[in-house]
């Protein structure tokens, strides 16, 4: 008859080999993407339009004593200056001021984009009665010159204040089809705002990923219409399963890493930012514990979001922090 300790190992044991595979078979389903590009989608919040339809919230950072570490209590939560992280409204366009009747035949047809360069026709072939088509000039008549650049100044003017326009009704149409993604595949699909690029190359294949992770959500208000993308109810994460699928980063190492995570208070946008040098980089701890012998780097980059696919959330980091004993 087994006794009590014999019996405790026995269900470590089962638990440990259930753990360890569902996490094979996660990393077999759903592998872990190790490029931004590699993501359904993803916009770098530096490449956001300056346009009034289009509205990043103010984020209130941590105050800092002399040394620069945090002087505000750990006890005491960071508080956003807005509620929402992004917000982004329906724009209004214009459409281009109309050229001159005379103008009209001689333009490209690419004169209503505000992005695309103005151009006119050198010549061009009218038939005549007798339907011969002889070459018409645009020089020929000094009245489409003139009209051409009177009418240039407009389009000139409009298309400067209509191309950030455009551009602000891209990315809200692209909100309105991940909002129609997320409705089908909602168990599948979520926002997510990143911080903080992990460049690495590996024997397995090169690393170039936001490491500190905030799940958002996807809100519409038909009446504005407008999308606003807030934080989940969710905490702050460390992208466990990129370290996951390195087989010489050490459970234990992500472990104390999502430890340092929770209680070093950082945030993609609030609060404190992962440090520059990787020699105080908190998770260095899982850096050093490889043994690839091109070393990785840490580039702060400006915040970014991108569109990803849920993971299971179980690994090898869960297993250290119920028994540390184990490998």
């Amino acid at each position: 008859m087994e006794s009590g300790d014999d019996s405790l190992r026995v269900g470590r044991k089962r638990v440990t080999q259930i753990f360890r595979y569902l996490e094979a078979l996660n990393q077999h389903r759903n592998p872990a993407r190790r490029h931004l590009d590699d993501q359904l989608w993803h916009l770098w919040f530096r490449d956001l339009e300056n346009h009034p339809s289009i509205r990043l919230a103010s984020f209130a950072d941590a105050p800092s004593s002399v040394d620069g570490t945090s002087a505000q209590c750990e006890d005491t939560p960071y508080e956003p200056d807005d509620d929402y992280v992004l917000k982004v409204r329906r724009p209004k366009l214009t459409p281009c001021p109309p050229p001159p009747e005379l103008l009209g035949p001689w333009l490209e047809r690419t004169w209503e984009e505000p992005a695309a360069e103005l151009r006119i026709l050198e010549s061009r072939y009218e038939p005549d009665a007798r339907r011969q088509a002889p070459a018409m000039f645009f020089q020929d008549d000094p009245r489409r010159q003139q009209a051409f650049e009177r009418w240039r100044v407009q389009r000139d003017a409009w298309s400067g204040d209509e191309k950030p326009a455009r551009a602000a009704m891209r990315l809200f149409e692209k909100l309105y089809e991940i909002r129609g993604q997320i409705e089908r595949e909602g168990e599948k699909l979520e926002l997510v705002l990143g911080d903080g690029i992990l460049s690495w190359e590996r024997g397995e294949g090169s690393v170039f990923h936001p490491i500190l992770l905030q799940r958002l959500q996807l809100e519409f208000d038909p009446t504005v219409p407008e999308f606003s993308i807030v934080e989940a109810d969710s905490p702050v994460e460390l992208y466990s399963a990129l370290f996951q699928s390195m087989p010489d980063v050490a459970g234990r190492a992500l472990a104390k890493a999502r430890q340092e995570l929770e209680h070093g208070r950082y945030h993609p946008l609030r609060g404190k930012r992962l440090p520059v040098s990787c020699e105080v980089w908190p998770y260095n701890c899982l850096l050093k514990a490889s043994s690839e012998r091109a070393g990785p780097e840490f580039h702060p980059a400006p915040t970014r979001l991108f569109l990803d696919r849920r993971l299971f959330s179980c690994g090898k980091e869960t297993l250290a922090t119920a028994w540390p004993s184990s490998r």
